[in-house]
């Protein structure tokens, strides 16, 4: 049986393998981790949305909803919701803020983790 690649050349001259691409393990984790993230936003989002319907939040959850899952200027919501740009732009900030502190204590937890365990 022949093989179809070798590690040398015609001319002797050794030949690298692996190939101009990221290894497969580096694109895993890459995807293992996207999938991570985006698990850590949908479960702050819940835990957002919820909150917001719990107190009666009924504005903020609006804004969310048309920015967020709508992809709605903020100026177009205000204009829908008859607000102001600046309250409509306050509920974006609130619930970015929200995000980025899940997004960061995810990371920080993980970081720990991984350094804790045994190889």
């Amino acid at each position: 049986m022949l093989p179809l690649l070798t590690s040398e050349s015609k001319d002797g001259a050794a030949r690298d393998l692996t190939g101009p691409g990221r290894a497969a393990s580096s694109i895993l984790r890459s995807s293992e981790r996207a999938r991570a993230e985006a698990g850590v936003i949908e479960s702050e989002l819940r835990g957002l949305l919820s909150e917001f319907r719990r107190t009666g939040a009924w504005e903020r959850l609006k804004c969310v909803e048309l920015i967020f899952v709508l992809g709605w200027a903020n100026k177009d919501v205000a204009r829908r919701l008859n607000l102001t740009e600046l309250a409509v732009a306050n509920h974006k900030y609130f619930v970015v803020q929200k995000l980025r502190e899940a997004g960061r204590a995810a990371r920080v937890s993980s970081e720990l983790l991984s350094a804790v365990e045994p190889d």
